[in-house]
């Protein structure tokens, strides 16, 4: 289609300036004649249009399957980015608390999931510290409470004899 349109927009500035070469008379009125049949014969020389439109829609097919791919490898992004940053955000939340009652924190990991009303919810813990029984039980109901996370979901690793079990 573009090779066709820049056949014939070539063809009508060629006449147009041959045209400005020559004063009315008959070698005017001779160029006018030879000049309508090169643009006539250019507009007919129009590609089949099977081949040309059904190659246009291939093209746009593809670029539209092309953009939604690409529009859902940035949804899938992200999602990973949010999750992450919410997952960050409430491990230092968990970890600023257990400072506040005395526990020496040494790791929290939180693992988030999509619930049902399309929000990423906390649904396990996993972290080490130490500081004592009664301390380490408190901030369990806490984030029990705060953020919904069940104590069978609640892993703690403990130190004994020094080093986090």
């Amino acid at each position: 289609m573009n090779g066709y349109l820049l056949r014939f927009c070539g063809a009508s500035l060629l006449c147009g300036a041959a045209g400005c070469f020559f004063k009315n008379g008959l070698p005017k009125r001779a160029l006018q004649t030879v000049c309508a049949f090169v643009l006539l014969s250019a507009a007919l020389a129009f590609p089949k249009e099977e081949e040309d439109w059904f190659s246009y829609a291939q093209e746009m097919a593809r670029l539209r399957q092309e953009g939604e791919m690409l529009a859902e490898r940035g949804k899938a992004e992200a999602e990973v980015q949010t999750r992450a940053g919410i997952e960050d955000r409430l491990d230092e939340y968990i970890w600023d608390k257990a400072l506040s009652l005395g526990l020496r924190v040494e790791a929290v990991n939180v693992t988030v999931a999509w619930d049902r009303e399309g929000t990423w919810v906390p649904v396990a813990l996993e972290a080490e510290v130490s500081g004592g029984k009664e301390a380490e039980a408190a901030l369990s109901r806490w984030i029990q409470s705060e953020l919904g996370i069940p104590p069978e979901k609640q892993t703690w690793l403990t130190e004994e004899g020094g080093a986090f079990r």
